[in-house]
């Protein structure tokens, strides 16, 4: 049962800024909508955590309500796999470099960063743009690592109702909640679980509204499937006899041509099989609850005539890897498991099937800037908007990326012993290695995070430097499952042109990034 425990008022004062860009290009036109409705539609952001692109395979009503009904974006990636650098792009519309946040904890990065940064970080968000021109601006879930560990019933800027998680567990039950100020404790009874808890608030908030109300923007943030990943209880026996796939690259038997943290990895034992079985299975039965609420949310929508007027995106802040390359579960790499997420997109105007081009997590800002006819913004965003790519009857961009940066320089914090320390310390001697229990180990995702990378994707091929010196070339179309890297033998055009790219992505910000990502690569 939740509990009151304190309450706090919070009064959220935005300050001005200055020096503001208006973002808005003239692909887009809200007059598509006004014929539905008289004012600005509606947008609603679910985001998973932890959840990889083929998970969407085991949600039949995300599939059903979303899939089949709106646009499913086939190229989308984030800039580094790990969470709260993933958000912070997100919430500002900038690669990892320009957010300067770089992990999940302090001083690499984590929510005490983001805080401290002002301006620079949490003051500026799409929260407070969204907020600032009329949106009526609502947070439900999970926020950044880190949030709550200081003042529990602060509400950060630019959220006109706040429900965020403020004790940054990952439990889905024994959980805090900070309720605009107010802090409620949830414990263990099944109308405690966390997922239902979630679909519960954000539909009693739908009901509210009406055609007079202002528009809304909620962003939504469960934490499955996280680990511990657990169920609701009504999902508990569901997928028992389900394992990981057994791709070519599952437990890959020669990694010779691997950089240096997976040729270090033994293959996988029977325990760490077992494992990641056991961690899958737990994972796809978190994800149901989370598909319950999607079909929660649709039916309210159209039940209370706002679906029409409402865009729904659905995606993840990472991806995560389980038993691939070597790697028994975690993320932080730069393989597709981790960086290639779903993304799918509903809403008026958009037509239903699958697009191909580049998109990532810092192209939600511009995007929801033309979905609502523009954001005064105080500089301009590395991404781009993606509005125009949603529907065949919109104007589609003259140009487009040709590549997307991933991973980020960590040479300073290197040098300076900044890294956040790993989960549980690995151990490899002789290519052999402690296991653990937990169904989340990180093991080569912490090695990465120790050497930093720099990366980019492109539709056909991936280009990766490391910074212990490691390179790796993958031709994605005849190598999907990355088993050969191809960078001693590449084509020296094709590579070069790759290099070239991520050179000028590494240091480049707002239209320098999109310059950039325009650079020619060849074939």
């Amino acid at each position: 049962m939740k509990k009151i425990l304190i309450f706090l008022s919070v009064g959220i004062v935005l300050a001005g800024v200055c020096a503001f860009v208006f973002v808005k290009t003239d692909i887009w036109s809200v007059k598509n909508l006004q014929s539905i409705s008289n004012k600005q539609p509606n947008i609603i952001f679910i985001l998973t955590d932890d959840q990889a692109l083929s998970d969407l395979e085991y949600m039949p009503k995300v599939q059903k309500y979303l899939v089949q009904e709106g646009k499913t974006f086939t190229n989308y990636f984030d800039n580094y796999a790990v969470c709260c650098v993933a958000r912070a792009s997100i919430l500002r519309g900038q690669n990892a470099n320009n957010t300067g946040i770089k992990g999940n904890a302090e001083p690499a990065g984590g929510y005490e960063i983001f805080h401290a940064k002002g301006v620079d970080g949490e003051d500026q968000t799409a929260g407070v743009w969204l907020q600032n021109s009329g949106y009526h601006t609502v947070f439900m879930g999970k926020y950044l690592n880190g949030y709550g560990t200081g003042d529990t019933t602060f509400v950060p800027p630019g959220w006109t109702d706040w429900f965020g998680f403020s004790d940054n567990t990952q439990g889905l039950y024994d959980y805090q909640v900070n309720h605009n100020g107010e802090l409620i404790e949830y414990g263990s009874d099944p109308e405690d679980f966390k997922t239902d808890v979630l679909s519960k608030e954000v539909v009693a908030f739908l009901k509210q509204q009406n055609e007079t109300t202002k528009p809304y923007f909620i962003y939504l943030a469960p934490t499955a499937p996280h680990s511990p990943a657990t169920a609701a209880p009504r999902h508990e026996d569901m997928f028992k006899d389900v394992q990981v796939p057994r791709s070519a690259s599952y437990n890959e038997v020669d990694v010779s041509d691997k950089p240096q943290f997976i040729r270090e990895l033994p293959l996988l034992d029977d325990k760490d099989i077992k494992q990641t079985d056991n961690a899958y299975r737990k994972r796809l039965q978190s994800l149901q609850a989370v598909d319950d609420m999607v079909e929660n949310i649709v039916t309210t929508l159209e039940s209370t005539r706002q679906l029409d007027t409402t865009y729904i995106f659905f995606t993840s802040d990472n991806g995560f890897h389980l038993g691939q390359h070597r790697m028994p579960s975690g993320k932080r790499t730069a393989y597709e498991e981790d960086i290639h997420l779903p993304l799918v997109v509903r809403g008026p105007g958009v037509t239903p099937g699958t697009i191909d081009d580049i998109v990532g997590n810092i192209d939600f800002v511009p995007t929801w800037s033309e979905i609502v006819g523009g954001l005064s913004i105080s500089y301009e965003p590395d991404g781009r908007s993606f509005a125009g790519l949603l529907s065949s009857s919109f104007l589609q961009p003259a140009t487009w990326r040709n590549g997307y940066l991933i991973g980020f320089e960590l040479d300073d914090l290197v040098a300076n012993g900044g890294i956040e320390s790993p989960a549980w310390l690995d151990k490899i001697n002789n290519k052999k290695k402690e296991r653990m229990d937990s169904d989340e180990q990180n093991l080569a995702g912490d090695d990465v995070l120790k050497i930093g990378f720099a990366g980019v994707r492109t539709k056909n091929y991936v280009y990766v430097e490391y910074g212990n010196g490691d390179k790796e070339f993958y031709d994605l179309l005849k190598d999907p499952y990355q088993l050969q890297n191809t960078y001693p033998i590449a084509n020296p055009a094709l590579l070069l042109a790759h290099q070239q790219m991520l050179a000028a992505m590494r240091k480049c910000e707002g239209t320098s990034c999109k310059i950039a990502e325009q650079m020619p690569i060849g074939n």
